[in-house]
This record gives C-alpha cells, sequence and structure tokens, in this order.
C-alpha cells in the first residue's frame, strides 16, 4: 500500500508521508546570522590586508626622505677681493658618505640630500689644493667657500753615490797605501 500512496498522494493512508516539508533546511553552522558575521568578518579581513599593502609603499617612501642637508660653495684662487674662479675642479666630500662632483663654469659646486654628519670637503686643481671640515645637519644649507693655494710638498729626494763612485774611490785609496799593488800605477818603484 505504501507504493500506492506514493503513486496517490492524494489518498488517505498516504498523507502521512507528505507531512514532513520538503523546504531545505539551513546548515545550524550557516545560518543567516552567522553567515552575516562571517562575511562582514571577511569583509573587514580583506579591508585590513588591502590597507596594509597600501601603507607598505608610504612607509618604504618615508625611509627615502630622512632629514638631510645641502653643501654647496665656489672654488677660487687669489685673494678675497680679487677671485678667479676655478672650472672643472674635482670637489670631495667624505663624511658619512662619500661624493665627489666638479665645479660648473662659474665655479660654483652642489651637494644635495647629505646625511647629516661632519664632512671633509677637498679640491684638488693642477698643483693647488682646499681643505676645510664642516658639519652638516638636517635640513641646513652650508655654503663653504674653497680657496685654493699651492700644494704641499709631499715628495722628497735622497741623493746617494753610487757603486761605481765607491768603487774609484777604494781604488785611489789601494793606490796611494801600496803603488806596487795598484794596476794603474806608473812610475818608479821605491
Amino acid at each position: 500500500m505504501r507504493a500506492t500512496s506514493r503513486a496517490f498522494p492524494c489518498g488517505t493512508k498516504g498523507s502521512n508521508v507528505l507531512n514532513k516539508s520538503t523546504k531545505r533546511r539551513p546548515h545550524p553552522i550557516l545560518t543567516r546570522i552567522a553567515v552575516r558575521y562571517w562575511s562582514a568578518g571577511l569583509w573587514r579581513a580583506l579591508f585590513l590586508v588591502f590597507a596594509v599593502l597600501r601603507l607598505i609603499p608610504c612607509a618604504i617612501a618615508s625611509d627615502n626622505n630622512k632629514a638631510s642637508g645641502r653643501l654647496e660653495g665656489t672654488v677660487f684662487v687669489g685673494d678675497q677681493g680679487s677671485q678667479s674662479y676655478t672650472v672643472g675642479a674635482k670637489v670631495l666630500a667624505s663624511g658619512p658618505v662619500k661624493i665627489e662632483t666638479e665645479t660648473n663654469k662659474d665655479g660654483q659646486y652642489v651637494f644635495v640630500a647629505l646625511p647629516p654628519g661632519t664632512y671633509t670637503v677637498e679640491t684638488t686643481y693642477s698643483g693647488l689644493e682646499a681643505i676645510q671640515t664642516i658639519t652638516v645637519g638636517a635640513h641646513q644649507i652650508v655654503t663653504v667657500p674653497l680657496h685654493l693655494r699651492p700644494a704641499e710638498i709631499k715628495t722628497s729626494v735622497t741623493v746617494t753615490a753610487s757603486s761605481a763612485d765607491d768603487s774609484r774611490r777604494a781604488q785611489l785609496e789601494r793606490a796611494v797605501r801600496c803603488p806596487a799593488s795598484a794596476g794603474s800605477w806608473r812610475g818608479s818603484r821605491p
């Protein structure tokens, strides 16, 4: 009879079978409220991930914008009243970083974005030199005029007698002491 009641759902005997709901029941974990909170949490997590990814380049860029200073000046020859600017002189700044540049047509040089610290500024140009020690601070522009003066002579010459002179002197001494033993002695023997 069950077969007939299933075949004929309108019958009185098969009506108990259809009393069960045919609606799909949601999973107890995935209820509407749970899904709402889960999706909200997912969106929050995604927002945090994108926010962090967006801020990372800003953090990296802030390292590049550390406080720095600027060093500039001129290189010249002569007295303060009558200066002749030097074109193409090499200027070296040594300190926390080591950097080199050349002067322009007006004898000017510029070092930008120098980390704060103490620097030794040196310049040389065809036998002339200038050296100064300065301190560069953060966000500070330091102007250093470099006055070229003759370079200090750092070489020395040592003169020594050669071995040929020493051997000639020894021959002469032998000839004076013992004339017979000298091969070049001419004269009578005593």
